[in-house]
């Protein structure tokens, strides 16, 4: 045999297993970068997105979960006999499911949005393929490139980031308009103790498709009956204007509705006030809500009767629940 054609024999196997390390190095930083990749919207703004990016891609939506895109939803037997599950939401706002099985592929997935402190989310997605001479077993493998084509879908900018390629100009130029970052680190579940030992219990989570920011819990004047999730709780909606300006409308649990705009003399701290609540007729009440970090909260209410100062009625200081 020629020395040359020797010599490229013997190159070939070299090139193909360089080619096979370049390509599982670049694939580990991909899984590095998708590890460490966060977004600035919570779960709950981005779940819509998702739901809608399953369903686009043909993996079929369980129980309750079709109907946020409008669909039919699934029937109790459905639901019963299928592999997947639909959305279920735990106590710091992280959301998870599983799709049922994409036939063409036999897989289905598993999607997780997790609550990061301070508000925002990060995504785990699991790839679930369905055993060939078993299909109620499946293996869970990851798939790269359908987590970056999610997060294209939901934050062009940090899916070009995890690639290490430049940015959509489009997706760039909008980057970092946030609406929400004033308010964004309340999502989640703080408790604590109030004025005579009561407790407080508040939930800050994005409903309607993201349009409000709710907050269940105790009533926001302290007072009333200690809130458990679903009884004597009172309902709250953070919605913002055209031009971002925040409004907060609490339905009180006495069946009134008090209405705290920004206050405009402390730009620079979370400060509502009412100043014509229904359940302080001629008076002003103004709520501060002090931020300690992503995992504390020194709320302080303050009454003005008519015609007075505001003086503080009650504190609390408010821990994130785990």
């Amino acid at each position: 045999m020629h020395r040359t054609a020797r010599a490229l024999l013997l190159l070939f196997p070299l090139l193909a297993l360089s080619c096979s390390t370049a390509a599982g190095l670049r694939r580990a930083e991909l899984r590095r970068n998708l590890d460490q990749a966060r977004l600035s919207r919570t779960p709950a703004e981005i779940w819509p997105e998702l739901l809608r990016f399953l369903h686009e891609r043909g993996y079929p939506l369980v129980g309750e979960d079709p109907a946020v895109l409008g669909l039919p939803t699934q029937g109790t037997l459905g639901k019963l006999f299928s592999p997947g599950h639909e959305t279920r939401v735990r106590t710091d706002g992280s959301r998870i499911l599983e799709t049922n099985v994409e036939l063409r592929s036999r897989t289905r997935v598993r999607a997780e949005a997790l609550a990061v402190p301070g508000g925002g989310s990060s995504l785990r997605i699991v790839v679930l393929q369905q055993a060939d001479m078993s299909p109620s077993e499946f293996t869970e493998g990851r798939d790269e490139e359908l987590e970056v084509a999610i997060l294209e879908r939901l934050d062009p900018v940090i899916a070009a980031q995890v690639q290490g390629i430049a940015a959509p100009q489009a997706a760039a130029a909008t980057a970092g308009r946030d609406g929400w970052a004033a308010v964004r680190h309340l999502v989640g579940t703080w408790t604590g103790t109030g004025p005579g030992g009561a407790a407080v219990r508040w939930r800050f989570d994005f409903a309607s498709d993201a349009q409000y920011l709710e907050v269940r819990g105790t009533p926001l004047l302290f007072a009333g009956p200690v809130a458990r999730p679903g009884q004597h709780e009172e309902l709250g909606r953070i919605s913002r204007d055209g031009t971002g300006k925040l409004t907060w409308r609490q339905f009180t649990a006495g069946g009134r509705v008090d209405q705290y705009q920004p206050d405009p003399g402390r730009p620079e701290a979370l400060v509502f006030v009412a100043t014509a609540p229904e359940s302080l007729p001629g008076g002003r009440i103004r709520l501060t809500l002090g931020r300690d970090g992503d995992e504390e909260i020194l709320a302080i209410l303050e009454l003005a009767e008519p015609g007075k100062d505001f003086a503080v009625a009650g504190e609390v200081r408010l821990k994130r629940s785990k």
